[in-house]
């Protein structure tokens, strides 16, 4: 996936950007200011050694985020439509020589034991088939801070009030594997276990036990 940028046009980036700017007022409509929800994870990982790996790049918001502030990315999802829009918008930023995406599975990644510093996964936990064979290779991969975060119960009636007036719904999966449970299996597999709750998400931060 790292060669998508040597074919973007800036009339590709500047439209993939306005889509981003739109769906993000339509969000904000709402009451979910998305570029807060990413800052605030963020801040909990200023200053940890980069590469940090992410799972589940989405639209490639908090991508960019990291990059710009952090340092360096690994990217990893299924989706090539949406990891080539966070390119186009990483371009527009300005990073895309930060970010390696990685069309991968994250329950079967290629990385040696501990072989990142920090690993974080936002608002792709309620998405997955196969959380605890996600959560478990995160752990395996990461020697020191895991970062999941996910909606709460009122950000998840918040995107259903925007999926609603767009005349769908939002697919939470399951339910039957939840942040907190997340935050149980880590704990299992030795970390030490923070949650942190705010207005729309929980986030489980994770220190593995020394």
């Amino acid at each position: 996936m790292d060669d998508l940028h040597e074919a973007f046009t800036e009339r590709e980036i500047a439209e993939n950007l306005a889509r981003a700017e739109e769906r993000s007022a339509l969000f904000r409509r709402y009451g979910v200011d998305q570029d807060a929800l990413r800052s605030s994870i963020v801040r909990h990982i200023e200053g940890v050694h980069a590469p940090v790996l992410e799972v589940g790049t989405g639209k490639g918001r908090l991508t960019v985020a990291i990059a710009r502030t952090v340092g360096d990315v690994v990217s990893v999802d299924t989706d090539p439509d949406g990891m080539r829009m966070a390119a186009l918008l990483a371009a527009h930023y300005g990073v895309r020589e930060r970010i390696h995406f990685l069309l991968s599975d994250a329950a079967r990644m290629a990385y040696p034991d501990g072989h990142f510093d920090t690993a974080v996964s936002a608002f792709t936990l309620h998405h997955l088939e196969r959380p605890e064979a996600v959560l478990g290779e995160l752990a395996r991969v990461t020697g020191r801070l895991v970062l999941i975060s996910d909606f709460n119960e009122t950000g998840f009636a918040a995107l259903d009030r925007i999926h609603e007036s767009e005349g769908r719904a939002h697919d939470r999966g399951s339910g039957a594997f939840g942040i907190r449970d997340a935050g149980d299996q880590l704990v299992r597999l030795g970390f030490r276990v923070r949650m942190v709750e705010e207005e729309l998400q929980t986030m489980c931060v994770a220190t593995r036990a020394q």
